[in-house]
């Protein structure tokens, strides 16, 4: 049997996604296991985890090896727990005992300068610059008036802002949930104060600020999730539409977003406008993910964000190596079965391949 780990920081996070995962898995001689980063003992290296009865169809506290084959969802926030799971996760990745499904991205930063520098893709890239100034941030804002900053390492929506300048004040925007907060700085002195301070907890990305909302005024932008499959290659799972209300800045579902279908997010753009965004979305998510991996680390699956400013110009917005599933769930439901099968599809795959070498 061939075994299976789903590896989470939290010992019950994601826990009903990867039991439907583990009730299928003996149709492709796998035996499942769940575990945290906390759980592998470091004198004998057993893992204190759980293994899926399949006979019982529930989970059972277990000592066993470090699975063959990870399936890593480990979430990284700036706290304790992160910072001590993460060299472990790093020891495991370099284990040649273990084969992970996907190790992931590096930095926002990194991402974004691989893609700026493909010769098709590099259009569709926002400019972006890494930063750990105040007044870099500041010479900027002066020129642009409005910008967007973003943490080089971060994920749904935490810790981004929108800066912009009137009136000889700098105004900050931010959101938490559905909640806007609005800061407003009348000189230099104090806004350097301030952003310097929140610079500490690591370094700033700076863009510019794209104006993506649709005609009724809400912010959007379309989720792509791709999947590798049992024949290694990568195939769309659905893509849809992020919504938020008027005077939000972010789109992600965690901050209150509305999900809708991506052929009624694109109902007030014209046959001609669709077709050329059809086209446009299809070479893009055609291209990333070779561009990614080529770069970087091997992928499993990836959630690309795209958008369509006020211009019609499409641009890449981010990409998230350890995505969600609502877009799927909730624009094509059709699609669930198979995203609890592709896991172990591909991890018969990648088991069958390393047979060969």
């Amino acid at each position: 049997m061939i075994s299976f780990g789903f590896l989470t920081i939290h010992s019950h996070q994601e826990h009903p996604y990867v039991t439907e995962i583990a009730k299928r898995a003996h149709e492709y001689g796998i035996t499942c296991y769940r575990f945290t980063p906390f759980c592998i003992h470091p004198k004998d290296e057993l893992v204190h985890g759980e293994m899926f009865d399949a006979a019982a169809s529930e989970w059972k506290q277990e000592a066993f090896p470090i699975p063959s084959f990870i399936y890593d969802r480990c979430y990284y926030k700036h706290d304790s727990v992160s910072k001590r799971a993460k060299p472990i996760v790093q020891w495991l990745k370099k284990s040649p005992l273990t084969t992970f499904l996907g190790h992931g991205l590096p930095s926002k930063s990194e991402v974004y300068e691989t893609l700026s520098e493909h010769p098709i893709l590099s259009p569709y890239i926002p400019k972006t610059e890494k930063t750990e100034s105040s007044l870099h941030i500041l010479q900027t804002l002066l020129r642009e008036k409005t910008i967007l900053l973003k943490p080089d390492n971060g994920s749904q929506g935490r810790g981004i802002m929108v800066l912009s300048f009137y009136n000889n004040r700098v105004k900050v925007q931010s959101q938490t949930g559905q909640d806007l907060s609005e800061l407003s700085f009348q000189d230099e002195d104090s806004f350097h104060k301030w952003m310097t301070r929140r610079l500490e907890r690591g370094s700033l990305l700076v863009q510019p600020f794209l104006n993506i909302h649709n005609y009724q005024g809400k912010p959007f932008d379309i989720r792509v999730l791709l999947q590798k499959g049992a024949q290694g290659g990568w195939i769309e799972a659905g893509r849809g539409i992020r919504q938020a209300q008027s005077g939000q800045i972010l789109t992600n579902v965690s901050h209150g977003a509305d999900i809708i279908s991506f052929d009624e997010g694109l109902c007030d753009f014209s046959p001609s406008q669709k077709r050329f965004i059809h086209d446009e979305l299809n070479s893009i998510i055609s291209l990333i993910p070779a561009a990614l991996e080529k770069a970087f680390s091997p992928l499993f699956e990836l959630g690309i964000d795209i958008c369509i400013d006020r211009r019609g110009a499409i641009w890449v917005l981010d990409m998230n190596s350890k995505p969600g599933r609502k877009i799927v769930l909730s624009t094509s439901p059709e699609e669930e079965e198979m995203l609890y099968h592709r896991p172990l599809a591909y991890c018969r795959y990648l088991s069958e391949t390393k047979l060969m070498v």
